[in-house]
């Protein structure tokens, strides 16, 4: 955490919590395609040399991520629902995930809410490492209403979004998105997909070089370097063009 929650969750970190709830339905029927990925690990020019170097019928690491995320999001709806005594009327993934969402600011008033963000914040992350996305398919920001992480194909220029039955601008969708996550902190890999994800074509070794230089602002914690994304959009429209 780069902030001082203690015993609630601050305003930021509540959006990022929200942002991950919208998006878990999406990630875990991607991982579940990541999961039947086969990559060949040992032998010259990729081909298997012995029985140890062949495929596995599973990606080992995508399934325990995915199994690590789906643990930490049923311990945390069960423990919303013993404490805060409220249950969601619709159990599917998408109901529970909005169920939540719509239930945070009474979340964030717990003080068992840092450690829940914290422990889905980390198994979410973890899945990142494993996931396998469709080329094709882009993300295209948030709903401002639902907080449904929003896809659409590239090139597309307006997306809807299914549970609320809304069309957005792609464009305005990813600057509203953009804007709303200004004061977001987090690692440089993190802050280079949020920007990204909104056209903004910075790369890692970019972001750490302005940042060695002393052109962005950074903290520490126990993930290393922490960045806020209004200052890296702030020093990419600044130096992006020297």
């Amino acid at each position: 955490m780069t902030c001082e929650c203690t015993t609630t969750l601050c305003q930021p970190h509540q959006d990022s919590f929200k942002e991950i709830l919208g998006d878990i339905p999406d990630r875990l029927a991607t991982m579940a395609v990541s999961i039947t990925k086969q990559s060949v690990t040992g032998g010259q020019g990729g081909k298997p040399t012995n029985d140890d170097d062949r495929p596995l019928p599973v990606n080992l690491g995508a399934a325990e991520a995915n199994h690590a995320l789906r643990a930490e999001l049923v311990t945390f709806i069960g423990r919303v629902q013993h404490c805060l005594q409220e249950q969601p009327h619709d159990k599917s993934m998408r109901g529970v995930t909005l169920w939540a969402v719509k239930l945070m600011p009474r979340i964030a008033a717990h003080p068992e809410s840092v450690t829940w963000y914290t422990n889905v914040y980390k198994a979410y992350t973890r899945t990142t490492k494993a996931i396998d996305t469709p080329p094709e398919r882009v993300r295209a920001g948030t709903c401002p209403d639902c907080w449904t992480t929003l896809y659409t194909h590239e090139g597309k220029d307006s997306v809807t979004c299914k549970p609320c039955d809304e069309t957005y601008s792609v464009a305005e969708l990813r600057e509203s998105t953009l804007e709303r996550l200004r004061n977001h902190q987090d690692t440089a890999a993190n802050v280079i997909r949020v920007l990204n994800v909104a056209k903004v074509p910075l790369k890692l070794k970019k972001l750490t070089y302005w940042a060695d230089a002393g052109h962005v602002l950074t903290t520490t914690d126990d993930r290393g370097r922490i960045y806020r994304v209004g200052d890296v959009m702030d020093a990419y429209e600044k130096l992006a063009a020297q």
